[in-house]
């Protein structure tokens, strides 16, 4: 099942935007990193709100969210959330051995919140298959 091609692009963004700062980091260009990395915080927290306060909602109306996919996705914005606040503080902090350990948790939570919605998500729109959410901003 394929998603709306907006959100293939939303997704591919936060994954370079992600990149950036690992690549910043890795020189520990730490003032650098710490910039790329309130951008992806950024693009990321518009990500999850529009989801909660767009997406979500109109799944539930459409579908009624009959195998609860929503609070498996809640709880994985939560786990996003969490992990952000860590990179962060390592980023601040210019502790790279603390920043890779977040990273890499980041990053999986990432990609299986991607893939979690990409696949459970689409069906609950309308029957082009189009994806609620709008390109990011």
């Amino acid at each position: 099942m394929s998603t709306e091609p907006h959100v293939d692009l939303e997704h591919r963004e936060l994954d370079r935007a992600l990149g950036v700062v690992e690549y910043l980091a890795q020189r520990r260009s730490f003032g650098p990193a710490t910039r790329a990395f309130r951008e992806f915080r950024r693009l990321l927290e518009a990500h999850l709100e529009h989801e909660e306060s767009v997406t979500f909602p109109e799944y539930e109306r459409r579908t009624g969210d009959p195998g609860h996919v929503l609070d498996l996705i809640r709880a994985q914005h939560r786990g996003l959330v969490a992990e952000l606040r860590h990179l962060g503080a390592a980023l601040t902090e210019a502790d790279y051995p603390t920043f890779c350990s977040h990273l890499d948790a980041l990053d999986r939570l990432l990609k299986a919140h991607q893939a979690t919605e990409e696949r459970l998500l689409p069906s609950s729109q309308p029957d082009e298959g189009r994806h609620a959410s709008p390109g990011m901003p």
